[in-house]
């Protein structure tokens, strides 16, 4: 219990041991510091907090879909008994993340994000022998999930009008369907160089049409003028 005396800056605090002391109001709040400071060295004590590399903060990931967790293996170690913990209230409570697919060496885990939707995510990965952690130093949010479960797929031509290929890319945009290039060794006709660089339209998955024909036939293509052909390549709309 605290008292403040008529007309002075000095309280009184009662002790729970019965023990009374006089003390300015600064001092008292510096007292109140105490905690904080306890509550910091206990936390920090025996190894620096690191940044996850990921994620590091801000990122959005869907309920339901998996990411890989990354980390320093070389300050985490590669103590067998490595955990990884997971908070939705901004570290007020933790849950343990299954290590099956975590690699010591490689410093990453694949993770299953949970279904539940919050904006205070962190992930922490912790040595409990030398006390070394690394989390994520600014929070990411679980966005609600995207999957489609009753997604089906309809086939509307048995024979489309492109050659067969691998790893081309498929894109929607403008409500019309492109596919880009792609990879077949084995046909020189369409695909010279291996990959093509063509590209082909559709208002409806059946009816295609050609609006890019190939130029990457041969070494004298010249890649400023034009883009090399390729596969599982990264597209963004």
């Amino acid at each position: 219990m605290a008292a403040r005396p008529a007309g002075t800056d000095v309280l009184c605090l009662s002790l729970p041991t019965a023990i009374s002391m006089t003390l300015s109001t600064r001092t008292l709040l510096r007292l109140c510091w105490l905690p904080v400071i306890f509550w910091l060295h206990g936390g920090l004590s025996g190894a620096e907090h690191v940044s996850l590399r990921a994620p590091v903060g801000g990122e959005s990931w869907s309920a339901g879909s998996v990411h890989v967790i990354r980390w320093d293996a070389t300050h985490i170690g590669r103590n067998p008994a490595v955990q990884a913990d997971f908070s939705g209230d901004g570290g007020t409570s933790w849950n343990a993340i299954s290590t099956g697919t975590l690699s010591l060496s490689a410093g990453t885990l694949r993770w299953n994000v949970p279904d539940r939707v919050t904006e205070r995510c962190l992930i922490r990965i912790r040595n409990p022998g030398s006390g070394a952690v690394a989390m994520n130093l600014r929070p990411f949010q679980i966005t609600p999930s995207q999957a489609v479960p009753n997604y089906q797929w309809t086939n509307v031509t048995h024979q489309a009008p492109y050659a067969p290929r691998d790893g081309a890319g498929a894109l929607t945009f403008q409500n019309r369907m492109f596919l880009l290039g792609g990879w077949h060794p084995g046909n020189k006709r369409d695909f010279p160089r291996i990959c093509n660089n063509e590209v082909w339209r559709s208002n409806n998955g059946k009816d295609w049409q050609r609006i890019k024909p190939n130029t990457f036939l041969d070494p004298t293509f010249d890649p400023t003028a034009d883009w090399e052909g390729r596969h599982t390549g990264g597209y963004v709309v």
